[in-house]
């Protein structure tokens, strides 16, 4: 369930929830075809906005039409059938899943063949309850056809696509300042013993600022931990808040800053041991 923030000190970080996000669009027989349509709008009013003109807006507007175009690349390359998103309910994932959505409103006839979006998600051993609840959520909002797997990530993969063997390739929100992510390119093939498929990363380039700066400025929603202090979201044991985000009231007390206000890639896994 989403929290309410704990600060709101900047009406630009304040989230909207996933009720929130599936009004923009009417409803109709297809709740995918409505996921799809809200998406569209929340991308296209940023796009659209002249608002914000500073250096921040405009590289993300830039950032969203190469992702765009790549995800049209993508779904030029691969059928429905062929294709599958790994979502984790994290701040990057959520980016690459309403582009997506976006992008499918623009292909009809793309869109008309796909029931729910089939989705991976690798669960770690002790997960977060609220990021867990966030992807329930998601679930529903945005139509997900997500499996649940509790296996180490080779595994894991393993097990999805002998579930689904016509899956030819995998969107995935991985950032070049991830872990594994300095060498990729967007479309890049699995290597080593890992199964075969077609790595998808349309937010490769994506700054941490471009994350937030898109999330926040088209209004998406997103897991309540980030209003906690947390940046990056592993398991229960190895994730903490960013003490780059560590503030003192006047009386003494500590607390944390909103993950949004983080804007500092290199200090963005600095809660994670």
């Amino acid at each position: 369930m989403l929290s309410e923030p704990i600060s709101k000190a900047s009406p630009h970080f304040s989230p909207v929830s996933p009720v929130a996000f599936s009004k923009r669009a009417e409803k109709t027989s297809n709740p995918l075809a409505d996921s799809a349509e809200a998406a569209y709008r929340a991308v296209s009013e940023l796009l659209s906005s002249s608002v914000d003109a500073s250096p921040a807006r405009s590289r993300t507007k830039s950032c969203v039409q190469q992702s765009m175009h790549d995800l049209e690349t993508a779904i030029d390359r691969y059928p429905p059938e062929q294709i599958a998103m790994s979502f984790n309910g994290g701040k990057d994932c959520q980016v690459m899943l309403i582009l997506f959505l976006a992008v499918l409103h623009l292909h009809p006839d793309y869109l008309a063949r796909i029931r729910k979006i089939p989705c991976v998600y690798v669960r770690s051993a002790n997960p977060f309850p609220e990021l867990e609840d966030f992807i329930k959520q998601c679930a529903v909002t945005y139509s997900l056809d997500i499996q649940w797997i509790s296996l180490p990530l080779k595994q894991a993969l393993q097990e999805y696509l002998k579930s689904i063997p016509s899956i030819k390739a995998m969107l995935i929100g991985t950032r070049r300042t991830d872990p594994h992510g300095e060498h990729l390119t967007t479309f890049s093939p699995t290597d080593g013993d890992f199964p075969q498929f077609m790595r998808i990363c349309p937010i490769l380039d994506w700054k941490l600022a471009t994350i937030w700066d898109f999330l926040t400025g088209a209004n998406i929603p997103y897991c309540s931990l980030y209003d906690k202090g947390y940046t990056s979201i592993g398991s229960t044991t190895d994730t903490k808040p960013n003490p780059a985000l560590l503030a003192e009231t006047e009386n003494g007390s500590v607390s944390y800053l909103r993950g949004p206000e983080l804007l500092d890639d290199s200090k963005e896994r600095l809660g994670r041991d």
